[in-house]
C-alpha cells in the first residue's frame, strides 16, 4: 500500500516529464520535452515517439529539449534508441534547443553529430 512516504520497498516517485506533441506542417511534428529524463519516466519519451511514428509517419521529427536543463545515460540511451526508431521508420530524427549542459554532455558523449540537425565539423 502506497501512502505519502516511501519505504525501502516501494517504487520511487516518477521523476517529472512534460512532453508536448505538435503538427509543424506536412510530414513534421515536434515533440517538447520538459523536465527530466531518468529510469522512472524514459518509457513515457520512447512510447510517445512510437506513437508519433505510428500515427503521423512524419518524414521529420523534432525532439526539442529546451525545456529539459539536464542529461544522463538514461535520457541519451533514450535519445539513441527513439532515434533508431526513427530511422528504422524511414523518418529524420533531430535533436533541437539543447541548454548549453544538455549540448555539451551530447558533444562529449559523441552522440550530437547523430542527433543534431546541425552537426559540428
Amino acid at each position: 500500500m502506497r501512502g505519502t512516504h516511501h519505504n525501502s520497498w516501494d517504487e520511487p516517485p516518477e521523476a517529472p516529464l512534460t512532453l508536448q506533441i505538435s503538427d509543424q506542417g506536412p510530414g513534421r511534428i515536434r515533440v517538447e520535452v520538459g523536465g527530466e529524463i531518468d529510469m522512472s519516466n524514459a518509457h513515457r519519451l520512447s512510447n510517445a515517439i512510437a506513437g508519433v511514428l505510428s500515427a503521423y509517419r512524419p518524414a521529420r521529427l523534432e525532439v526539442d529539449l529546451a525545456g529539459l536543463p539536464w542529461i544522463g545515460s538514461t535520457g541519451i540511451h533514450t535519445l539513441i534508441g527513439t532515434h533508431k526508431a526513427a530511422h528504422t521508420a524511414g523518418c529524420r530524427l533531430v535533436v533541437t534547443h539543447p541548454c548549453p549542459f544538455v549540448r555539451e554532455v551530447l558533444l562529449l558523449t559523441g552522440v550530437w553529430n547523430t542527433l543534431s540537425q546541425d552537426p559540428l565539423k
